[in-house]
């Protein structure tokens, strides 16, 4: 009952999936999403990662180059079934003395932090799975 659409995998395993595929047919799409906010000029900004589909028997598959993943291992995951669980706001300002923005002494520049604490849940880990490359 998995519905796979994202594939993850390190770069030098990319490479090869990406060579091994030269000679078939395949279209390299950029991948992004589009944030909640507008510019200033009331364009919407670009966020996101370069991907390519991949086009298997289940569908169209995202493939992502991600330097966390180890090599010859490649993670097949359908994102909806994955969850971001935090108390409170997220991310949210460090505030703990009251105040927001902190004034730096030696330049002209203001800082703030942020914190953000949460737990990835998988609610169907059964439809997500890990692949060993050769």
């Amino acid at each position: 009952g998995a519905e796979p659409d994202t594939l993850l995998m390190n770069p030098v395993d990319v490479q090869k999936l990406v060579t091994a595929l030269a000679a078939k047919s395949v279209i390299v799409t950029p991948f992004s999403k589009s944030a909640n906010t507008s510019g200033g000029d009331g364009s919407t900004p670009e966020v996101g990662y370069s991907a390519f589909h991949l086009v298997t028997p289940m569908g169209k598959i995202e493939v992502f180059a991600d330097h966390g993943c180890p090599v010859n291992r490649a993670y097949v995951l359908q994102l909806d079934t994955w969850e971001l669980h935090t108390m409170g706001d997220f991310p949210m300002f460090i505030e703990e003395d009251g105040l927001m923005l902190l004034r730096s002494a030696t330049a002209d520049t203001f800082e703030w932090r942020m914190l953000a604490a949460g737990n990835l849940a998988c609610k169907a880990p059964g439809k997500n799975g890990v692949v060993q490359l050769a």
